[in-house]
């Protein structure tokens, strides 16, 4: 069986950016939708990361990498915008 790792973190890393997006345009909730969106894309970084043993060709090094750098930049961006909101709040 064909291991589609690298294809689901992709499109998990995909639906996170999706997800802040939303968090960003969303007001007056209870909790904060930033640390679900935060707790979320460090599940799918380590989904990515576990993702590199399948790494067969070039496409799939390209879907691997283009996974965890957009993981990482939205664990800086969401980083950022949590930890500016509780110096502010």
């Amino acid at each position: 069986m064909k291991s589609s790792f690298n294809l689901w973190a992709f499109v998990l890393t995909l639906v996170s950016w999706f997800g802040f997006f939303a968090a960003a345009a969303t007001e007056a909730l209870p909790f904060n939708l930033h640390l679900f969106v935060f707790g979320f894309v460090i599940v799918v970084f380590l989904f990515a990361f576990y993702g590199l043993k399948a790494v067969t060709n070039w496409k799939s090094a390209a879907l691997s990498m283009a996974s965890l750098l957009g993981c990482l930049a939205l664990i800086a961006v969401e980083g950022f915008v949590i930890g500016i909101g509780s110096l502010l709040s």
